[in-house]
């Protein structure tokens, strides 16, 4: 009998111990389970702020993109007016237009007759105010392209670019302002025809007027006495629209 109940009250100690030791694993899972329930919060917050982060830099670094591309074009177009107003340098010929005189006079090394004179060179028509030796230059003679080179560079520097500056003045005064491609069709009918014969035309009347574009679409027209000169206007008119290629 006290066998028998000795048996019994272990046999009780041992579930006790055992319920017990249920207990504490189970308080230790559920300890578990909440601190990586925690930790997951934790780090999904953590990937979140770092995306909206990552968005966010990413949505400011397209947004320079666009704010700078932006200003790039905002200063582009400013560049594509051309005045003269106090402060901004004197409007001058660019290489484009020199390139484009160039191309439309073809290089002579010899002596030519065209309208009262001798040409040669880069179209240089022989005059009073020129050196002894190119005054005496007849039809035939020869002249190096190096000399014909500093001669064209002389009428660019003594005759274009002033001639450029009085007219663009002109314009300015009438709040009239143009690009540096008409700039350079303008240089490129003064060096065919001369300024004055530039200021009686019709196209520089449109232009005083401010009717830019009125004042282009008459060049093809403009001062033309040779089959040459057709060509030759219709590129001008062309360069002057920004459509001509060198």
């Amino acid at each position: 009998m006290n066998n028998l109940v000795k048996n019994n009250l272990t046999t009780q100690k041992v579930i006790e111990i055992r319920n017990f030791k249920k207990q504490q694993n189970e308080n230790v899972k559920s300890v578990l389970c909440f601190w990586v329930l925690i930790f997951g919060v934790l780090f999904i917050g953590k990937i979140t702020n770092e995306s909206n982060v990552s968005a966010k830099t990413i949505s400011n670094i397209d947004a320079h993109k666009v704010i700078t591309k932006a200003t790039k074009e905002m200063k582009s177009d400013e560049t594509k007016v051309v005045t003269n107003k106090k402060g901004i340098e004197p409007v001058h010929i660019s290489e484009k237009g020199i390139r484009f005189i160039k191309e439309a006079e073809k290089f002579s090394p010899q002596g030519y007759w065209d309208v009262n004179g001798v040409t040669l060179g880069w179209g240089h028509k022989i005059n009073s105010d020129d050196p002894e030796w190119l005054k005496s230059k007849k039809v035939g003679d020869w002249i190096s392209k190096s000399e014909a080179d500093k001669l064209f560079q002389k009428d660019i520097d003594e005759f274009i670019n002033p001639a450029l500056v009085r007219i663009t003045d002109e314009l300015s005064a009438n709040k009239v302002y143009i690009s540096q491609d008409i700039v350079d069709g303008i240089a490129s009918l003064i060096y065919n025809c001369g300024e004055s014969g530039f200021k009686s035309t019709r196209f520089y009347a449109l232009l005083k007027e401010g009717k830019i574009n009125e004042a282009i679409s008459c060049v093809p027209e403009t001062k033309v006495s040779c089959e040459g000169h057709k060509e030759r206007r219709k590129n001008e008119q062309a360069l002057m629209m920004g459509n001509y290629e060198i």
